[in-house]
């Protein structure tokens, strides 16, 4: 191994090392309630060894979002199974996503977390418009299942993006309303999700719109 080889080893050991450290006090502070200075206190540096590898805190929470969204994306491509309905895609990728915040402990509660990083001016503007552009492609999975169900006449027309602002706003928020411990695992969880998403949109036999309770919207 070069010279070379071993600085860019042990610097990506470092960064990899002050991520996971970072994450821990993220969770427990909040992104506004942390500091540099916490993150150093918990690995038992100096803020100077942490500038050394990133340069703000902005930037170490966007590189634990970025991997974070990174891993998230392809749990659900994963996934997908072929040669299923858009229903079961849907279900398929809702419970893939929630068991991924669920044993995804502190990566998968940041990935769900921080929908507001990408509106909040406090966070730098090449940040938050990175983290746009990645929760961009994870709408665009639910985006692509949506359109396909309604190519195949089983999902109404003009209903994507209010559907997938729903189904966005749902799991941003799931660490603070699911328990891994709870009577519901992901799976069961993923149904309900689909079912209930599913409902208000699914086209019937007859090709109209059936409501919640079952009555006819159309």
């Amino acid at each position: 191994m070069t010279t070379l080889a071993k600085v860019n080893l042990k610097a990506d050991y470092e960064r990899t090392r002050i991520l996971q450290n970072a994450a821990k006090v993220f969770m427990r502070r909040g992104y506004e309630g942390t500091t540099v200075d916490h993150v150093a206190r918990e690995m038992k540096v100096t803020k100077g060894f942490i500038y050394y590898y990133f340069k703000s805190k902005a930037e170490i929470f966007y590189e634990l979002h970025a991997r974070a969204m990174e891993d998230m994306r392809s749990t659900m491509l994963a996934a997908i199974p072929r040669d299923a309905s858009p229903q079961e895609k849907l279900r398929a990728v809702m419970s893939a996503n929630i068991r991924f915040i669920e044993e995804g402990a502190v990566s998968g509660a940041i990935a769900a977390r921080t929908a507001w990083l990408a509106v909040n001016r406090k966070f730098p503007a090449p940040y938050r418009k990175k983290l746009t552009e990645q929760r961009h492609q994870i709408r665009r999975i639910f985006e692509s299942i949506l359109e396909e169900g309604i190519r195949e006449g089983v999902f109404q027309p003009g209903e994507v993006d209010f559907v997938v602002k729903t189904i966005m706003g749902a799991l941003t928020w799931l660490p603070t309303w699911y328990r891994s411990d709870g009577r519901l695992g992901p799976d069961e969880v993923g149904d309900i999700f689909s079912r209930m998403i599913r409902g208000p949109f699914e086209v019937s036999e007859a090709g109209r719109i059936q409501s919640l309770n079952g009555r006819r919207t159309l």
